[in-house]
């Protein structure tokens, strides 16, 4: 994945006069974003439709795919640090998951006075990406040098990701005689929308870095 961040960091003093005398801050504020240009998630080259009220069944095979389409991430960080090496911060983030599924049926489609088969796969190819997430995160973060213009530092996050839609699920729809109706291709064995994150440790100087880590952990 191919990522361009640009970050805004803002560090607010005790007064002027401190920050002229380099003085540790008690509180840094970080902007961040960034683009991603998308990627592949996962491709099934033959997935057998059932052709609905065939006896005996019959089916159609589907070439199915998921992808992650070019998007956009957004966030906000604080850090207070109560020592002047060690500090507490929150980081909440949104990024773009649009998830753009694609279906190609076969050439010629099994018997079927209303063409479910073909309505479902074209109206999974015509569908517009859609999806994305928000993440919550908090920690501790260590810096060497709370005096320097510069420092380094290591930072531990632990939190949770918001999904609006599974990067797994596919369904798409028809019309019979009946009315219209959703069909499922694929399910989703674990459909949860809420997902706890693993701890994490950062140990890039640059805000804008930070952005990078998250967009790579979580376009998957």
């Amino acid at each position: 994945m191919r990522l361009a961040t640009f970050a805004v960091l803002v560090l607010a003093g005790a007064s002027s006069a401190v920050a002229q005398t380099n003085q540790q801050p008690t509180i840094s504020l970080t902007i961040f974003g960034g683009y991603t240009a998308g990627h592949d998630l996962w491709t099934v080259d033959s997935q057998p439709l059932q052709v609905i009220g065939s006896n005996p069944a019959q089916y159609d095979i589907l070439r199915l795919s998921q992808s992650i389409a070019p998007s956009i991430i957004v966030g906000a960080s604080a850090t207070y640090f109560p020592s002047p090496h060690l500090g507490l911060h929150a980081e909440l983030s949104y990024m773009g998951l649009p998830v753009d599924g694609g279906c190609t049926g076969p050439t010629a489609y099994r018997a079927d006075s209303d063409n479910k088969n073909q309505q479902t796969c074209d109206d999974i190819q015509s569908k517009a990406s859609d999806g994305g997430a928000i993440a919550l995160f908090t920690g501790a973060t260590v810096r060497a040098a709370a005096r320097g213009s510069v420092s380094p530092y290591a930072r531990l996050n632990v939190g949770f990701v918001s999904q609006s839609r599974s990067t797994i699920e596919m369904s798409g729809g028809f019309v019979a005689a009946s009315g219209f109706g959703v069909r499922e291709v694929v399910s989703d064995p674990r459909p949860a929308e809420q997902r706890s994150c693993w701890a994490r440790l950062s140990d890039s100087p640059d805000p804008s870095a930070q952005a990078t880590s998250f967009a790579g952990k979580y376009a998957i």
